[in-house]
């Protein structure tokens, strides 16, 4: 029996959609030409509340894989609550199974039957409200409990079902071990769980949704656990490969392995205007063009170039940027977003201002610290100044 595990696929027209869709087309191919007996979602199919053409996409990818193989969704925090059930009414050629809570499932495959414990992202209100508490930190421990409570109950199911049979957890979870990609926006992370607990289950293979970059562990019976990552890349700080992850069985698992996608580099790349004079804008620009190298990174990538400059400097800054990004454009990249990061400036005050004693002397220092020249408008300025002064 194989299984395919695809997590956090943030269906969003917000945000590089027609790469989101290439790259699950991609994947639809890849697991047909797999032979696939089975598909599990992690979770965050969805970026957001849906609109329209976001929903059609992700239902036309998911007919797709129902062609396949029988399809299980978990609901991930992202998912607006409701949105995913309307999946299962997809015409396809196998079973098509969401789970907003929690459930046990009993699978039928081509290849045999699978057990699977399905767990998607508590509900914060719902925790609440069972458990008759308010206050944040109540509803995390009785969130904690309830869901060791989950894992032992699906520990139960498996316990019934036949020794040779596959049992599978499949939740939308916050692992305390885990790592994120640099810059991953995680949203709602109070339900952190820990390897013991996802132990309870015993089950054969723990997949995971939620955060972006793929990784594991293992259960104490040694079952893998493990996340998928994302299959394409949301944010420039998610460096890593991206993919999704094939599972074979035989009995027990005996294979177990992460297919690279192929999605677009997305880069971030970082330098200093803060300090430079203008005149050496031009400089700025051949520090990016194209080098000797057998291998540009730039070219094929999407890149944010992030610059630091000092806030007086903005404007010849925005000009050299932009410079910056006609030379990496220039390379072969894809596309460029100009990201300013503005210093702020500490002028330190003028010591003949900090020495003079009255209103009017300050202001007199304070001009000629300047080179300023009030002109025909002194008179009028000064008495302004005496009536502030005494005043």
């Amino acid at each position: 029996m194989r299984l395919a595990i695809i997590g956090d696929s943030h269906f969003s027209a917000r945000s590089r959609f027609e790469e989101c869709v290439r790259v699950h087309d991609w994947i639809a191919q890849d697991a047909r030409r797999r032979n696939v007996d089975a598909i599990i979602h992690t979770g965050d199919l969805y970026d957001h509340q849906t609109a329209p053409g976001e929903r059609d996409a992700a239902a036309e990818w998911v007919q797709k894989m129902a062609d396949i193989a029988p399809v299980v969704i978990v609901r991930g925090n992202h998912d607006p609550l409701g949105d995913l059930p309307l999946l299962e009414r997809l015409r396809a050629h196998h079973m098509i199974t969401v789970v907003e809570t929690a459930a046990t499932i009993f699978l039928d495959t081509k290849a045999g039957a699978l057990a699977i414990g399905a767990l998607a992202w508590p509900q914060r209100s719902n925790i609440a409200q069972l458990a008759a508490i308010g206050s944040g930190e109540a509803v995390n421990i009785a969130a904690a409990d309830a869901l060791r409570g989950v894992f032992r109950y699906f520990g139960a199911f498996f316990d019934q079902q036949p020794s040779h049979i596959p049992r599978i957890v499949a939740a939308h979870a916050m692992v305390r071990a885990s790592r994120v990609s640099t810059g991953q926006p995680l949203v709602g992370c109070d339900f952190e769980i820990g390897l013991e607990d996802l132990s309870l289950a015993g089950a054969d293979f723990v997949a995971l949704g939620h955060v972006h970059m793929g990784q594991g562990w293992h259960a104490t019976n040694g079952a893998p656990i493990a996340y998928p990552g994302s299959p394409r890349r949301t944010n420039f700080g998610e460096l890593e490969t991206k993919g999704y992850i094939i599972a074979e069985f035989s009995d027990r698992l005996v294979g177990l392995g992460v297919i690279d996608t192929p999605t677009t580099p997305m880069l971030l790349l970082e330098d200093i205007w803060a300090w430079f004079p203008d005149e050496q804008r031009d400089d700025w620009q051949k520090h990016w063009e194209l080098r000797e190298e057998e291998q540009d990174p730039v070219a094929g990538a999407d890149i944010k170039f992030r610059y630091s400059v000092l806030s007086s400097k903005r404007e010849a800054a925005a000009l050299a940027a932009q410079s910056v990004a006609d030379a990496l454009l220039k390379r072969g990249a894809i596309s460029v977003v100009c990201d300013p990061v503005v210093l702020v400036e500490q002028r330190a005050r003028a010591p003949e201002v900090a020495r003079a004693s009255t209103l009017k002397d300050k202001v007199v220092a304070l001009w000629d610290s300047k080179g300023f020249d009030p002109a025909e408008r002194r008179d009028a300025l000064f008495d302004k100044i005496s009536r502030l002064d005494g005043s």
